[in-house]
């Protein structure tokens, strides 16, 4: 063999040692692939489960037949393993063994009984924020329940999990922060409280938080005001506490104020509940409610978009004011206030049309007796067939209600408060004439 030979197979055997050494220690991955490629030499990777697209798919079992498009959630360099559902290694939950919607890991869901687990995920968490550390994105979520599922880029809510067997952690990790109302986390569609009630604040972490005191602090999102502080501890992976909804009158935005909260645990890397309008807290004021629909038109002066999304939400159901003879709690009927040319509207669906209440007046009679009421009126037109209208969406409508402010006390009235000034006068007067007795002395003998 002649040195020239000798020479080019020592430089193929060198680049063939580093690409074995750079294949060995890649960076564990996760992705979206179809299953030949996934098992192919060139990846070597392991099905973690199939799914129907990179965005808006349903996802099935590893143990499933494949759908038509045969991709699969592919990772690589995470190790050979079982499928086996441990405490710390559940993916997400799946509303049946193949063709299913998901839930985050965090939920278990009677519903969603069907678990995607992997032997080398631990400390599996879902969030909007990457958490950093030794965690590898998996797959999001389009949403935290009954959801479509996606590549790691396809939606906000990432699916991460730490590979190897214990996780590799030797420290307290916050994993995820949200608000709480009525049992329920914040999302979109109802992200927003009155003020002067209770709320509370959500931290998830690691098993080894468990007995960790978090302090939380409340600032508002666009003047850095404070909302006040508390604290929490750790248990079963989860602290919370409990916060009592604070308005704040805002001129510049001419807004409601928005809350978020940030939770630290001496020594480790502080938690933020985020900055996205899903995750903060909007609060309205209590003490400015809003009688009918029409009112939310110019409840911010100026801020046409906060009084459109003021009016969306109804925090006040001024909509039940602006309906008669409705059941709003009907599931087929759809009461709602909505947003039409600049204008703030009551309406209500049949699902043949929408009944749409326009020109909204409020008639005050509480200084009535016995019992003062507020009369609303208006008109009302109707989208669907003419033949298909209700008969409650009439042409001309009103609704009277008792006064709030107005309604007597039970058993106080002005006859009682002077009975009882005449009781006091007289047992004053009985008290005046009762002479005192004359305290006796007994005379000692001398």
């Amino acid at each position: 063999m002649n040195s020239s030979l000798k020479f080019l197979l020592g430089i193929l055997l060198v680049i063939i040692f580093f690409l074995n050494i750079s294949f060995v220690s890649a960076d564990p991955a996760c992705f979206v692939e179809t299953e030949a490629n996934c098992l192919s030499p060139t990846i070597g990777g392991i099905v973690l489960m199939h799914i129907s697209g990179s965005t808006n798919a349903h996802g099935a079992l590893q143990s499933q037949s494949n759908f038509p498009s045969n991709l699969v959630v592919c990772c690589q360099d995470i190790g050979e393993g079982s499928y086996t559902c441990t405490d710390n290694n559940k993916i997400i939950g799946l509303s049946s063994a193949g063709n299913a919607h998901a839930e985050r890991p965090e939920y278990d869901s009677q519903d969603y009984e069907d678990y995607v687990c992997y032997e080398f995920f631990s400390d599996v968490t879902s969030r909007t924020t990457n958490p950093g550390g030794d965690y590898i994105p998996i797959l999001s979520l389009s949403s935290e329940g009954n959801s479509h599922i996606g590549s790691t880029s396809a939606y906000s809510l990432v699916v991460y999990g730490i590979v190897g067997e214990g996780g590799g952690e030797d420290e307290c990790s916050l994993q995820d922060a949200y608000w709480e109302n009525g049992g329920q986390r914040i999302d979109e569609t109802n992200n927003y409280v009155l003020s002067s009630i209770s709320v509370v604040i959500v931290v998830e972490g690691n098993e080894l938080c468990n007995g960790e005191t978090i302090d939380f602090e409340i600032t508002e999102d666009s003047t850095s005001d404070s909302g006040g502080e508390t604290s929490g501890e750790f248990s079963e992976g989860k602290a919370d506490a409990t916060w009592i909804s604070q308005y704040m009158d805002l001129t510049t935005p001419n807004r409601p104020p928005r809350y978020f909260f940030t939770g630290e645990v001496a020594g480790i890397t502080p938690i933020e509940s985020g900055g996205d309008s899903v995750s903060l807290l909007t609060v309205y004021d209590s003490d400015n409610p809003v009688s009918i629909c029409s009112e939310y038109t110019n409840y911010f002066e100026g801020n046409l978009d906060e009084n459109e999304i003021i009016c969306g939400l109804d925090p006040y159901e001024a909509v039940l004011n602006s309906v008669s003879e409705v059941d709003c709690d009907d599931l087929d009927i759809n009461c709602s206030c909505t947003w039409d040319n600049d204008e703030c509207k009551g309406a209500w669906d049949t699902g043949e049309g929408t009944c749409i209440i326009e020109d909204q007046k409020i008639t005050n009679e509480c200084d009535e007796e016995p019992i003062g009421t507020m009369v609303f009126s208006w008109t009302a037109t109707w989208t669907g067939d003419e033949g298909s209208r209700p008969p409650e969406c009439k042409a001309e409508d009103s609704k009277s209600v008792i006064c709030p402010a107005e309604i007597p006390l039970p058993f106080f009235n002005a006859y009682n408060f002077l009975a009882a000034l005449l009781l006091i006068a007289a047992v004053y007067f009985v008290l005046s004439f009762r002479k005192p007795k004359k305290r006796q002395v007994k005379k000692g003998k001398k």
